[in-house]
């Protein structure tokens, strides 16, 4: 009996904290088409 309350709750806590994780934030990008410039020779 102690077990089956014990595996219940251990269940009933691992699932709330899955659906308690966050998102990760999607951070913004900004792309540059030519970074790197050689100096004109």
């Amino acid at each position: 009996m102690k077990y089956t309350i014990l595996a219940a709750l251990l269940a009933g806590l691992s699932i709330t904290s899955i659906f308690a994780q966050q998102s990760v934030p999607e951070l913004p990008l900004v792309s540059v088409p030519d970074p790197l410039k050689l100096p004109a020779d």
